[in-house]
């Protein structure tokens, strides 16, 4: 494999411009086979670890980067800004465009700026970790779930909105969160348009629990949320008619917050047993909080993956940030 920056620095450029030199989270690499001169957009794959969020303009979009951008504050972590420009095929008409590599560079600059703008705003009210944040843009000629899909390999997380642009619907961030939410290696968050809550003291990060390999994984990733933010963290163990497993699910959920209080000293974590439809329960649980979290047992990239039906109900029907976190299915 060979690897080039595609956005390379430019002496002449100040700091803080989306267009200035690029830290090393917006390194990629590519293909030998696939070589387009340095400064040229191709295929692309994040290197640095940290967050990244899917751009294409929308107001989803633009929502999401602003929830990234506190989540990578929130981590001191880096942010890296993606964009599919292989999207562009579906829609776009070349005789009005003909200079592609130059509307792709000023789309993926837009989404860098936004970032960087975001990041101002967090600064400006003293927001934790937010000065050490570097921004990156990685910008491929792949369709958004190939992106997107590759770059969560070497994420910690992935923020994409739930809808995207008008025209683009299909082809970016609409459908594609769904099934990249399937098939991510790293947990993903889903993020509506709108007033968009995040945890902290007295918005709860809510989890639903089942004592499954998925459900475990997510209230890991549930309690490092909830302990980073100072928000509580409620484990929702949802109880249906006629399961007779109520009572050990009930000790399964309370030895699980025992344990997660172990690994986040000062952690308040509680245990909320409710009964009912799964995503309903959910999504009432999820009101009030500034995240909902839920496991999917996708196993691999390749295989028919779809998010079961609580999740997809919950993604979908929730206003609430939704992160859904893969785990191993048991047996």
């Amino acid at each position: 494999m060979s690897s080039h920056q595609l956005e390379h620095p430019r002496d002449d450029v100040p700091e803080g411009r989306p267009d200035a030199p690029v830290p090393p989270a917006a390194a990629a690499r590519v293909p030998q086979q696939a070589g387009p001169p340095d400064g040229e957009v191709g295929p692309a794959w994040t290197r640095a670890r940290g967050v990244g969020v899917g751009w294409d303009g929308s107001p989803s979009s633009a929502e999401a980067v602003r929830w990234a951008a506190a989540e990578a504050a929130a981590r001191s972590c880096p942010l890296t800004v993606l964009h599919a420009a292989g999207a562009y095929a579906v829609w776009l008409d070349p005789t009005a465009h003909p200079d592609l590599p130059a509307l792709v560079r000023e789309m993926s600059s837009s989404g860098a700026q936004a970032a960087l703008d975001a990041l101002e705003e967090l600064r400006a009210v003293a927001a934790p970790g937010a000065t050490a944040v570097e921004v990156g843009r990685t910008t491929g000629l792949l369709g958004p779930q190939d992106l997107l899909l590759e770059c969560s390999e070497e994420l910690d997380a992935l923020v994409l909105g739930n809808r995207g642009r008008a025209r683009l619907t299909a082809a970016l961030l609409g459908s594609v969160s769904f099934s990249v939410a399937a098939r991510s290696a790293c947990p993903v968050v889903v993020v509506r348009d709108g007033d968009v809550p995040r945890p902290g003291p007295g918005v709860p990060v809510v989890v639903g629990y089942d004592a499954s390999g998925p459900a475990l994984a997510a209230a890991r990733f549930a309690a490092a949320q909830a302990a980073r933010a100072g928000a509580e963290l409620e484990v929702v163990p949802v109880l249906q008619p006629g399961d007779g497993r109520g009572g050990e699910l009930r000790e399964s959920a309370a030895a699980l917050v025992w344990r997660l209080r172990a690994e986040h000293p000062g952690l308040s974590a509680s245990v909320l047993a409710q009964r009912g439809a799964p995503d309903r329960v959910l999504l009432a649980a999820g009101e009030a909080a500034g995240l909902v979290v839920v496991g999917s047992r996708g196993r691999t990239r390749t295989g028919a993956l779809v998010l079961g039906s609580t999740s997809t109900a919950v993604v979908h029907g929730s206003r609430t940030p939704v992160a859904v976190v893969r785990g191993t299915r048991e047996g």
